[in-house]
C-alpha cells in the first residue's frame, strides 16, 4: 500500500466550515489524537468487540472526538445508537470511516451543513460478483465499456457509502446500493445523485452534492448536503 491520504486531502474534498481528522498513525503517536481512554458511553459499545474491530472503533472515534475539538465542542462524547450509528451531540452532524490502519472523521454543525459522509477504501477492484448488487443497471451500461471498469465500480461503491452515511440522520432507514443511482463526474472529480427511489424524499436526495480523490492505493470520497434542509426534511 503506498502514502495513505492525508487530513488536507479530506478537508479539500469538504464544504466550507467543516473540520476534518485523518489519522493514519497508531492512536497514541499523534498529537492531534491523544492518548484518553474513551468515555463510558463509548466504551459500552466495545464489549463484544473483537480486537481488529474494537480498534478501528477506538480509532475512528478518537478522530471525531478530535475533530470536535477543533469544532469548539468541549467534552465531546460519541456513544452508538440503536441501529449503530454515531449519535452525535446537539447541532451537530457528522461522519466516521476507518479502512485498515487509517481512520478519519468529519464534523459540522448543522446550520452549516445538513448532513455529512465520507467514506474510506482501497484502490482495489469491485468483486465482479458483486457489481449488480452494487451497480444499477445505468450505471453498469455506464460501465461496460471502460478498460478499468472495476475500478471504477469501487469509487461508486465508495461515493454512495458516502451518501448513504450522509442521508441517514435525515432519511433514518436503511438506504440499499440499488435505491440511488449516481454519476461520476472525473473532470471535477465530484459526483451527483442522478436517479433514486420514491421512499427518498426528492428535495433531500437532489441536493446531495460529492467529492473524491483516487491517489495511491487509495479512495476517499465525501457527501453532503446543504444546511438549509428544513426541519420537516429531518
Amino acid at each position: 500500500m503506498s502514502r495513505p491520504p492525508a487530513t488536507a486531502d479530506l478537508e479539500n474534498l469538504l464544504p466550507a466550515r467543516t473540520v476534518a481528522v485523518l489519522s493514519a498513525e497508531p492512536v497514541t503517536d499523534s498529537e492531534r489524537l491523544p492518548d484518553a481512554p474513551l468515555p463510558s458511553p463509548e466504551r459500552a459499545a466495545t464489549g463484544p468487540m473483537q480486537p481488529a474491530r474494537r480498534e478501528a472503533f477506538v480509532h475512528g472515534r478518537t478522530c471525531a472526538r478530535a475533530a470536535l475539538n477543533l469544532l469548539g465542542v468541549p467534552n465531546p462524547v460519541i456513544p452508538v445508537g440503536a441501529d449503530r450509528e454515531p449519535v452525535w451531540p446537539a447541532g451537530i452532524v457528522g461522519s466516521i470511516s476507518h479502512c485498515g490502519p487509517v481512520a478519519a472523521a468529519a464534523v459540522a454543525r448543522s446550520e452549516d451543513v445538513g448532513g455529512l459522509g465520507i467514506d474510506l477504501e482501497t484502490d482495489e477492484p469491485l468483486d465482479r460478483q458483486t457489481l449488480p448488487l452494487i451497480c444499477r443497471a445505468s450505471e453498469r451500461d455506464a460501465l461496460v465499456h471502460a478498460k478499468d471498469e472495476l475500478h471504477r465500480a469501487k469509487l461508486i461503491f465508495s461515493a454512495k457509502e458516502s451518501i448513504y452515511k450522509c442521508l441517514w440522520p435525515i432519511v433514518r432507514h436503511f438506504v440499499d446500493f440499488q435505491d440511488v443511482g449516481i454519476r461520476i463526474e472525473p473532470a471535477t472529480r465530484s459526483f451527483a445523485a442522478t436517479e433514486w427511489y420514491a421512499s427518498l424524499p426528492d428535495p433531500v436526495i437532489g441536493s446531495v452534492r460529492g467529492r473524491y480523490l483516487v491517489r495511491d492505493g487509495w479512495i476517499l470520497t465525501a457527501a453532503w448536503l446543504p444546511g438549509d434542509i428544513t426541519k420537516d426534511q429531518r
